[in-house]
């Protein structure tokens, strides 16, 4: 009789473990082809029986349709009902509408390729996903934050690049990125939203379920200016949900701001993400997107352009005039591009939203001096303390016309705080002088604003509890004082002010991937805007 040795054994069990193991590999691989084989034919099937059985012909419908994996959009114990002829519950009271409904829409939009589509209701992203495989850009909007992120997240697992997913009203449209060669609405309101028709471009069209429990799909069209509805037939689609005013009515100024400061910061590097002269659409669309919150203050901006290696560059300006010394001019300033590589939450989303929430409460005050709200185009490398940067070429030209600017806050990463002991790094020599927890706010400046800077402290410490730090100091001893627009204004001669959670000394997502929007505390950034509204009240008012 042989003995096998302990060596052997141990051998011959690895390898029974191993064939084990391929086996079972193996057998998943067949399910899974197996399930997938069910549903490519469930898909056929829908598509000969639900879809063009009852008339729908256009061919590139037709294949986007067959291409998208409608199971993926539904819950796993619904994913054997993904192409029955029935809209199915996606949760919190919303549905993805019967495959026949969404094949008809998205036909009567007669979308040939290079359009861009606004959807209301993105739900599962299911019908957005059928939008951008016929479309250029897709905008979709939910009013219900789960359902928003969850899509999004979905439809960027799933590749696409080319669909835009916010959370928002979706009565409103959305403004930022009109006019819309078609908009389609997955949900129903009992009469067109004047937004909606406002948004739509010359010649778009608009599919839209119209009335309340039963409604009436109907087909506007924009022609001349003008308004043309066809009725298509009845349906039944869940309502559409407005936000009522009396949810926001008993929200104090505070929380207004936070949450303000939160959607400005998850829009720019949560929806648009990356934004510079590598992603120059997603550039374009930041710099829209403030216009677009401007004019809704009451503003009416304008805009430096400029061009460099044949595209164009834009700084965007809001103006308001003093009553009484209107000559004598405060500026406040945040660049609104990214990085290359990164999403730029604080870096500097937290700075622009913070210039759009100090835009909107002065909107409403009566102040002696001018003020200017500037969001700068290209403050990133490699345009970095260069004339190309764009608050370089609007210093330059403010001071060729004189401009009698009393004073620049510049905010530049204002979003990360930590209390933790050791967050806090300072270049060397300078940790012996200050706090060693990243829970304050920063101003630096360099000797020629050194009293601007000082009227700041002061003023802010009036105003507000928040902890605040300072120094003022040449650029040789510590370099990093002038990393950002205020750099621009120091080169002809006004005096500016940077206002910072000092950036690369505290975040350690400074300029990575991971410098994302739900890092930042929103509390704290609502305290610093608060006391900068104060400081800013008082310097217009002197």
């Amino acid at each position: 009789m042989r003995f096998l040795s302990s060596g052997n054994k141990k051998t011959k069990a690895r390898f029974i473990f191993l064939i084990i193991v391929i086996k079972v590999i193996s057998f998943k691989m067949d399910i899974c082809m197996a399930e997938e084989e069910v549903f490519v034919r469930a898909r056929e099937s829908m598509i000969r029986e639900q879809i063009e059985a009852r008339g729908i012909k256009d061919k590139r419908v037709l294949e986007a349709m067959r291409k998208v994996k409608r199971h993926l959009f539904v819950s796993l114990q619904d994913r054997h009902l993904a192409y029955s002829d029935r809209p199915l519950s996606i949760g919190m009271g919303q549905t993805i509408s019967q495959p026949y409904i969404v094949a008809l829409m998205t036909e009567l939009l007669n979308l040939k390729g290079n359009e861009k589509v606004l959807e209301i209701g993105a739900g599962s992203g299911y019908q957005a996903s059928i939008l951008a495989e016929l479309a250029k850009e897709v905008y979709t909007i939910d009013i219900l934050e789960p359902l928003a992120t969850s899509a999004e997240k979905l439809l960027k697992e799933l590749g696409y690049t080319n669909i835009y997913v916010s959370h928002g009203d979706g009565f409103l449209g959305w403004p930022e990125f009109s006019p819309f060669d078609a908009i389609i609405v997955t949900c129903a309101p009992e009469d067109i939203p004047a937004p909606l028709a406002e948004q739509l471009a010359e010649g778009g069209r608009l599919v839209i379920p119209i009335g309340a429990d039963w409604q009436e799909l109907k087909l506007v069209k924009k022609i001349n200016g003008k308004i043309v509805i066809t009725n298509i037939i009845p349906v039944r689609f869940v309502p559409m949900i407005r936000v009522r005013l009396d949810e926001t009515k008993d929200k104090g100024q505070d929380e207004i701001i936070q949450e303000n400061l939160k959607r400005h910061v998850r829009f720019l590097s949560g929806d648009i993400g990356e934004r510079n002269f590598m992603q120059y659409q997603n550039l374009e669309r930041a710099a829209n997107y403030i216009k677009q919150e401007f004019k809704k203050f009451g503003y009416e901006p304008t805009e430096q352009v400029y061009t460099l290696e044949g595209k164009t560059f834009r700084n965007i300006i809001a103006a308001k005039e003093g009553k009484s010394s209107l000559d004598e001019i405060i500026i406040i300033c945040a660049h609104y591009d990214s990085v290359v590589g990164s999403p730029g939450a604080d870096d500097n989303a937290s700075g622009i939203a913070g210039l759009l929430e100090l835009t909107r409460i002065l909107s409403q005050e009566e102040l002696d001096r001018t003020i200017k709200f500037i969001a700068f185009t290209n403050e990133e490398p490699p345009f970095f303390m260069s004339k190309d940067m764009g608050s370089f070429r609007y210093a330059q030209e403010a001071k060729k016309r004189g401009e009698d600017i009393l004073g620049v806050l510049c905010l530049e990463s204002i979003g990360y705080y930590s209390d933790k002991k050791g967050s806090q790094s300072y270049p060397l020599g300078f940790r012996f002088f200050y706090p060693d927890k990243g829970d304050f706010i920063a101003v630096v400046s360099n000797f020629g604003s050194a009293d601007f800077l000082r009227k700041i402290v002061r003023e802010f410490r009036k105003q507000s509890n928040f902890p605040i730090q300072f120094l003022t100091a040449p650029m040789f001893l510590a370099p990093a004082i002038s990393f950002s627009d205020h750099w621009s204004f120091w080169r002809f001669g006004y005096k500016s002010v940077m206002v910072t959670d000092t950036a690369f000394y505290r975040n350690p997502y400074y300029h990575t991937a991971a410098d994302t929007y739900e890092k930042l505390d929103y509390t704290s950034m609502r305290d610093v805007v608060a006391g900068l509204c104060g400081v800013t009240k008082t310097f217009l008012n002197e």
